[in-house]
């Protein structure tokens, strides 16, 4: 046993000493720092296949083009909008060296983008697809592509492809502009093969309980079954109280596998208003097998518990009738 924890020990540190973290059951590599760069004015680096050359430019990720000054130098006055001193709208090309560690072989891998504008995404020479959200993180399945070993990625971000909406506010000038680059979060995260891919919850204050509507990914090409264990406790009020664990047996056959089943609460549970904005920390584990194999992954979802309806003419939560007033501001100039 002792050997056994010895090793373990060994593990985290050599996986912390190459920039890779440990949590719960996802390891995660961070991408923060220095990526190679370069503009593209003549949008010919997909034809020209640039993901197979090393750029020649650095920038600094999180960060935009205006951060890292590049672009056009405008140095603008702008009285009606924020004024940019760099200037950028058109494909810009992104790129860096990654190390997918031994302990990653077998598992799911994702790449995390946490906000950028449209994307494309390469490992070596494979193309691994396109994305568009703009409001939202975007999420990127590498798992045949990122094999242990080195590896280039290269990102190919292009602000001038606009979402036909209109002027949307992300990529709007007069409020965050139009910014190229990437921001926020962003790493490389790895998961078990057998994994719980998203879990939302469905709050049912009549009955005291919520049912919790999860999909499962497999990606071991065989059938999967094991439990899913739920607990529950409640925070942000005095006298937080714990619920007790309930689990049921799942069966995940499928590339995606969607489950519901119903997590019971009792009277004890506090019920979520404005002016008391009750919240409960649901942790659901996932255990599952394949052959021999096992494999455990987990979630932490927080929700409140709240019943909101029509009443007639009026609006009732939790038996109690609200007045909902508000505004919209759109493009004020901050």
């Amino acid at each position: 046993m002792k050997k056994c924890f010895t090793q373990w020990l060994l593990l985290a540190a050599l996986l912390v000493s190459n920039g890779v973290s440990v949590l719960g059951q996802e390891t995660t590599i961070p991408l923060a720092g220095t990526w190679r760069f370069r503009l593209d004015a003549e949008n010919v680096g997909v034809e020209q296949k640039w993901f197979t050359e090393k750029l020649e430019d650095t920038v600094i990720l999180p960060g935009t083009t205006d951060t890292n000054r590049k672009g056009v130098k405008k140095d603008e006055r702008a009285v009606d909008r924020l004024s940019r001193v760099w200037y950028w709208k058109g494909p810009a090309w992104y790129q860096r060296e990654v190390t997918i560690p031994m302990a990653w072989k077998g598992k799911r891998i994702t790449l995390l983008l946490e906000r950028t504008k449209n994307t494309r995404v390469w490992v070596d020479d494979k193309d691994c697809g396109a994305e568009d959200t703009l409001s939202a993180p975007q999420v990127f399945d590498l798992t045949h592509a990122l094999t242990p070993g080195r590896h280039t990625l290269t990102i190919l971000v292009d602000n001038a492809k606009l979402p036909p909406v209109g002027p949307s506010h992300a990529v709007d000038e007069r409020t965050q502009t139009n910014w190229n680059g990437i921001i926020g979060k962003m790493k490389l995260r790895a998961t078990a093969p057998v994994w719980l891919d998203e879990v939302q919850v469905y709050p049912d204050v009549d009955n005291k309980q919520a049912t919790i509507r999860a999909v499962i990914g497999n990606i071991t090409s065989r059938a999967a079954s094991g439990r899913i264990t739920s607990s529950g406790e409640s925070w942000n009020v005095p006298g937080s109280a714990k619920f007790s664990s309930q689990s049921t047996s799942i069966k995940a056959p499928n590339r995606k596998n969607e489950i519901a089943f119903t997590y019971k609460l009792g009277d004890d549970v506090p019920l979520w208003d404005e002016f008391s904005p009750a919240m409960i920390r649901l942790t659901i584990l996932l255990e599952s097998q394949v052959g021999e194999e096992r494999f455990r992954d987990e979630r932490v979802v927080n929700f409140g518990m709240r019943k909101f309806v029509r009443d007639g003419k009026l609006l009732k939560i939790n038996g109690r009738t609200v007045f909902l007033r508000g505004k919209l501001d759109c493009c004020f100039f901050p």
